[in-house]
């Protein structure tokens, strides 16, 4: 996907009118759409992007027409960006590919579904849908070579722990990162932990990677030490990346149901899980069933909502959550 990304940032394709970007990871889509603008743009020409959301032309398609068929005042095309895109907005964009061409439109929406009739108007002429999907450690280090930096495995696996895998956060943090470091893409520098720990937010000394993987593989005397040493409030943060590898094994433990031996799912695992990890996901998919991860997905992600409700007990509920799976 990014090399297609890459392609429509360098040159819109003759006969495309819409890019429909959706997926997996919001952050990833938007992300995306900003690197095409960026590619396409003329930044000397304040009118060469119009913006849009989802509701406006969803109360009003003629909006979306009217902007895909105007004339920049400084010459050349517009660009037409519209984000927070579903269904509703299908009778705008539809009246839009019946229209005669005009400005490249670029639409932003979030997780479709299979059956969404939003979905259904890639397979229109014009349309071209990019699809985005988790991002993995290893995609950090692509970003990072955009600001001039080469981290090493251990600060791109903290990196993404600490984001969450959330593209946006993450350029944000290498850009401070770069600065600090004084990189550049004609000037590269490695990148290790203890720039990261000085400088990017939510970077902590607090191991919340020895923490997971303490929960993953039934060590409760080492997770509650771990516990007694996490920060107030990165609950959530924890909660959060319990969640993402609690969901990826229980992807890995149907293949294993299915007759796959735990070590050739986890070598197969997409997106990769980190080297240092594999034996402890091999013991994971060996404790837990698909029944209780699934219980143990659902238990996370009500203790996530829980903590962000107002009154909540906060972190000692993510205290009794990581015992209690520990010991599954």
């Amino acid at each position: 996907m990014n090399a297609r990304v890459s392609e429509l940032a360098r040159r819109w394709p003759d006969g495309l009118r819409l890019v429909l970007l959706h997926g997996y990871d919001p952050s990833q889509s938007l992300e995306h759409a900003g690197r095409i603008v960026r590619g396409l743009g003329d930044p000397a020409n304040p009118m060469a992007l119009e913006r849009l959301t989802g509701d406006q032309i969803a109360a009003d398609p003629e909006a979306l027409v009217a902007a895909a068929a105007g004339i920049s005042m400084f010459g050349g095309q517009t660009l037409v960006r519209i984000d927070g895109v579903d269904d509703k907005a299908v009778p705008a964009l539809v009246r839009l590919l019946d229209a005669p061409p005009g400005n490249p439109v670029i639409v932003v929406a979030e997780g479709l579904k299979k059956s969404s009739a939003l979905l259904a108007l890639a397979g229109r002429p014009g349309v071209m849908a990019l699809e985005s999907r988790q991002t993995g450690p290893g995609d950090l280090k692509e970003i990072a070579a955009e600001f001039g930096l080469q981290p090493d495995r251990e600060a791109l696996q903290l990196l993404y722990e600490a984001s969450a895998g959330d593209r946006t956060l993450i350029r944000s943090e290498l850009e401070k990162l770069a600065l600090y470091l004084d990189a550049r893409p004609e000037a590269p520098q490695p990148l290790g932990v203890p720039a990261l720990t000085a400088v990017a937010a939510g970077i902590d000394p607090f191991d919340q990677n020895a923490l997971l993987q303490a929960v993953l593989a039934g060590r409760r005397a080492e997770a509650v030490a771990l516990l007694g040493a996490m920060p107030d409030g990165f609950g959530i943060v924890v909660l959060r990346q319990l969640g993402g590898r609690l969901a990826q094994l229980a992807e890995l433990r149907l293949a294993v149901d299915r007759g796959q031996r735990p070590e050739a799912a986890v070598e197969s695992a997409r997106p990769p899980v980190f080297f240092k990890e594999k034996p402890i996901w091999i013991t994971a998919l060996r404790r837990f069933t698909s029944k209780t991860l699934a219980d143990a997905l659902a238990a996370t992600l009500a203790a996530e909502r829980a903590v962000k409700s107002s009154g909540s007990t906060g972190d000692l509920l993510v205290h009794a959550l990581i015992v209690r799976l520990a010991r599954v």
